[in-house]
């Protein structure tokens, strides 16, 4: 039999219709599924990014919603939870926290707000794209931005690189660090010195312990990359919480 409460989110844009503890002897983890919607219109949002987060801001899951708006995010570990949601022409949003016991189901009902754009005298001149992975993973949206420094598929097809590390040489705040016992790593300048920035591929969160970069994302398999250096600059689903101030490196392969 299932048990059902009611759960409150941060913010008036997210209802919960599904409670916690949702059992079920088949289930593989703890999920959330929901419906991302306009607000105002209740017209579902197609193509909006969700990202699953921990309390500790590492990014658990993304999902696409479809045409109905609709999205499914599962963890692999009970715990708590914030759910961030961004579109295309919409302002993004953050609600949670929400707590996942074993095997729990919940399902949401997220409303983003329109975001209005005011252009005046700008000649727009574009070329056609021919990645589109990267419009549906906000690559694009996050670029238009202007936060961060962004290596384009443009540059990717012009650079002189001949490995991954190289795109970052002379790049400002960032250093390469070639050699050593761990090899040929990335560093940027923080807070208090040198550190480590997060390293993603594909919007997961990756470990570059012992391994350099080339072996883990080689120069040819690459996309587009997306650099981040402070924490003033990082998106949320790429951010830390708490004492960690470092950048974030986002990669996408082709």
């Amino acid at each position: 039999m299932l048990s059902r409460s009611r759960a409150r989110a941060a913010g008036p844009a997210l209802l919960v219709a599904l409670a916690l503890g949702v059992f079920a002897p088949a289930a593989s983890g703890q999920t959330i599924r929901g419906t991302l919607l306009q607000e105002g219109s209740d017209a579902p949002i197609n193509l909006g990014l969700v990202v699953m987060l921990t309390q500790a801001g590492d990014s658990v899951g993304a999902a696409l919603t479809n045409e109905r708006g609709e999205f499914s995010l599962t963890s692999p570990e009970p715990g708590s939870f914030l759910l961030h949601a961004a579109a295309f022409g919409h302002h993004q949003r953050t609600a949670g926290i929400f707590e996942l016991g074993e095997n729990a189901e919940m399902t949401v009902e997220f409303r983003l707000a329109i975001q209005v754009f005011e252009l005046e005298g700008l000649e727009i001149i574009a070329d056609q794209i021919t990645e589109p992975q990267l419009v549906r993973n906000g690559f694009y949206s996050r670029l238009q931005r202007g936060l961060g420094h962004f290596i384009t598929p443009e540059d990717l097809e012009n650079t002189m690189a001949l490995q991954t590390q190289d795109l970052f040489y002379r790049m400002g705040r960032v250093r390469v660090v070639y050699g050593g016992i761990t090899g040929d790593r990335v560093v940027m300048r923080g807070p208090n010195g040198t550190c480590s920035p997060r390293v993603y591929v594909d919007g997961h969160r990756m470990s570059l312990s012992g391994t350099s970069l080339n072996h883990i994302v080689p120069l040819h398999a690459l996309a587009a990359v997306e650099v981040y250096r402070g924490a003033a600059e990082i998106p949320i689903e790429y951010s830390g919480i708490g004492l960690d101030l470092c950048g974030a490196i986002v990669f996408w392969t082709k």
